[in-house]
């Protein structure tokens, strides 16, 4: 028997895979994890008039407790399909189950689906093979204020590459963190720290439900993207490292940037690498 991890896109249950949608069909047992991700226009209802079966919904405490061990048992004796947001192993929880099967002979299969890490780039005109290491940007708790994101930036931006910060989700209390609020966020970081990383300066992209049909995207400088309405969640941030010409153009025409805040950017860019070559 086997387990299948089924990536099902970024949106709704129209982003399935034709393979995808023939494995869950097909499987005995179907789960559908909804808390690493959004997908923005999915419903259960419409997922499961899809198949034509019932699919269990997965909590994060699920995915991370007993019932994750209970679902590789069950993939011991069953078709087991778990249908995950994107593609199936951007989150290390899937990561973690797909080990768990390995280490009790469980098979393995893999169903991949439409993930953020390209649509993102594809969206804004921005190169994939210009990214360096992504980052997460996390909601504060009391006592635990990560600056991860702030230090990647900075490290990706002094070699002249691009970042893409994925925005952190709280899917059991409804909260799923914007691009202003991400933005507010690495400026406080910039307050504490005081090392000119982020200022006026930086040109900054922002997209909203991308998958879907209506996506949103704003490109300008931080202040006037602070203050953009890119409508409901899931919002993606990135930062733009040195541009090509071609990505200079698709900032202005497709993403709304204007040229004198690439020409900007282009300055905070030489100040930000000038730093890095002095430091010790």
């Amino acid at each position: 028997m086997t387990l299948y991890f089924v990536g099902m896109g970024l949106h709704d249950h129209h982003d399935l895979t034709l393979k995808g949608l023939k494995v869950a069909r097909s499987c005995d047992k179907v789960y559908v994890d909804l808390y690493t991700s959004l997908m923005a226009g999915l419903k259960v209802e419409d997922l499961e008039g899809l198949l034509g079966r019932r699919v269990t919904v997965l909590s994060r405490s699920d995915l991370e407790g007993r019932k994750a061990v209970e679902i590789v048992e069950e993939a011991s004796r069953l078709n087991v399909a778990l249908l995950v947001p994107g593609d199936p192993f951007i989150a290390t929880t899937h990561v973690a189950l797909r080990i768990e099967a390995k280490r009790r002979g469980v098979e393995v299969k893999v169903i991949h689906g439409a993930s953020i890490a390209s649509a993102a780039p594809g969206l804004t005109g921005l190169s994939f093979y210009k990214f360096g290491r992504p980052v997460t940007v996390v909601y504060p708790e009391p006592g635990y204020m990560p600056e991860a994101p702030y230090d990647v930036l900075r490290d990706n931006a002094s070699r002249g590459l691009h970042t893409l910060m994925l925005l952190d989700i709280k899917a059991e209390r409804g909260a799923y963190m914007t691009v202003p609020e991400a933005l507010r966020l690495l400026m406080d970081i910039e307050g504490r720290r005081g090392e000119g990383v982020v200022d006026g300066d930086m040109l900054v992209v922002g997209v909203a439900r991308a998958g879907s049909m209506e996506p949103s995207i704003a490109a300008g400088g931080l202040m006037r993207v602070l203050e953009a309405d890119l409508g409901p969640p899931p919002h993606t941030l990135m930062v733009p490292g040195e541009l090509h010409f071609v990505e200079e153009e698709a900032l202005v025409s497709i993403c709304g940037a204007r040229r004198e805040e690439v020409e900007a950017h282009k300055r905070w860019l030489r100040r930000l690498r000038s730093r890095a070559r002095e430091a010790p």
